[in-house]
């Protein structure tokens, strides 16, 4: 992925540049003769550590990047994972914060941009990725066109966490905490219920709106803004529900003014403490892959040695059990531990993009061009 469709900072540029300079040393030589080779496997050493590959990588720090702040959701994981990875990795493990990429295409750009640093199509530069957001973007954007990036080009390291979008309402409401009754009211009632929505195409939207259509019953739809001014409105009674985060769900819960009827994804019930077990909308609905939600995990560009994607796979599953990481990661409401290699992960993005493409296109939302 060369083309490269926007004007970089000068500060942001310098500030990339000082650090990679620091932490990618693979000479020009290096980095064209790279070859794979299928005996050139990951191997722990019998204190944890894991070795370098015969071929030598990795010869120098590695740096994972993150599109959004330092203080972000993918900032505090990839700050984590990097601090566990680098307990068993042969090599430091530093975190390039880039928030503009957010603005654009998300880890697309980021991935575009890294195939173009010295490094990147060795693995020594990876991103954090969430998913089927990516896969959306795929949509309801001109990626796929300016890029000429697909969902086979995302070359998934390992995603090893999923945080399920929850369905939540007004407390009071006729349903009480019931998504099936709160269904079946909407049945009932057609366009009574007031649906506050993140905004058309955002993935709780897609998810709702796909529940929905397998339901059969239509809501009031009105835009919110962030998911905590969302949560602030439900429990004032402005609308009577969200899909929204469980982090930011969790304090109207609390409180008493908000309660959880269900939640996305194939956990179940839904992973979290709220009270009570609450079956995920899956298992109401009779979804046999629900892929709604955010599934985080490491990405690294295109193209790079297979035997170095795989290395970086085994640091990553290592880490990403370690019980540090486990418990800190868990210690975030709604995080479950999962893990998903490059072939179920593109799974998961062939389940959303189905039906993400029908939803897009009923509400105007596909990108020009964009085919099913």
């Amino acid at each position: 992925m060369k083309v490269r469709h926007m004007l970089r900072s000068a500060a942001a540029v310098a500030a990339a540049m000082t650090l990679l300079a620091g932490t990618v040393s693979c000479s020009q030589r290096e980095r064209s003769t790279a070859t794979d080779d299928a005996t050139d496997t990951p191997v722990f050493a019998e204190d944890g550590r894991l070795q370098p590959l015969k071929d030598g990588f990795p010869r120098s720090p590695l740096t994972i990047v993150v599109v959004d702040e330092a203080g972000s959701d993918d900032g505090i994981y990839a700050r984590q994972l990097a601090e566990a990875a680098s307990s068993i990795s042969p090599v430091d493990i530093k975190v390039l914060d880039r928030p503009e990429f957010g603005s654009t295409y998300g880890a697309w750009e980021a991935l575009d941009w890294i195939a173009d640093q010295r490094g990147g199509d060795e693995g020594y530069m990876m991103a954090v990725v969430t998913l089927p957001g990516s896969t959306i973007d795929l949509l309801a954007t001109p990626v796929a066109k300016d890029l000429g990036v697909s969902m086979e080009s995302l070359n998934t390291v390992a995603l090893t966490e999923s945080v399920p979008y929850v369905i939540v309402s007004r407390a009071g409401a006729p349903w009480g905490d019931s998504f099936e009754d709160m269904l079946a009211y909407a049945k009932e009632n057609p366009g009574e219920i007031r649906y506050i929505s993140r905004g058309p195409g955002a993935g709780p939207d897609l998810a709702l709106n796909n529940y929905a259509d397998i339901a059969g019953v239509e809501f009031n739809t009105s835009v919110g803004g962030s998911h905590s001014e969302i949560n602030t409105a439900l429990g004032a009674g402005a609308g009577d529900i969200a899909v929204t985060l469980p982090g930011a769900a969790s304090p109207f819960v609390q409180d008493g003014k908000v309660v959880l009827l269900t939640c996305t994804g194939n956990t179940n019930p839904c992973a979290a403490n709220w009270g009570k077990d609450q079956p995920n909308a899956a298992s109401l609905l009779g979804i046999e892959n629900d892929p709604w939600g955010s599934t985080r995990g490491i990405v690294a560009a295109q193209g790079i040695p297979e035997s170095h994607r795989l290395w970086l796979e085994a640091l990553v599953d290592a880490a990403s059990e370690s019980d540090e990481f486990i418990k800190a990661r868990t210690s975030i409401p709604g995080v479950g531990m999962e893990h998903l290699d490059k072939a179920q992960a593109l799974e998961l993005q062939k389940a959303a993009y189905g039906t993400a493409y029908d939803i897009l296109e009923q509400l105007g939302q596909l990108s020009p061009g964009v085919t099913k």
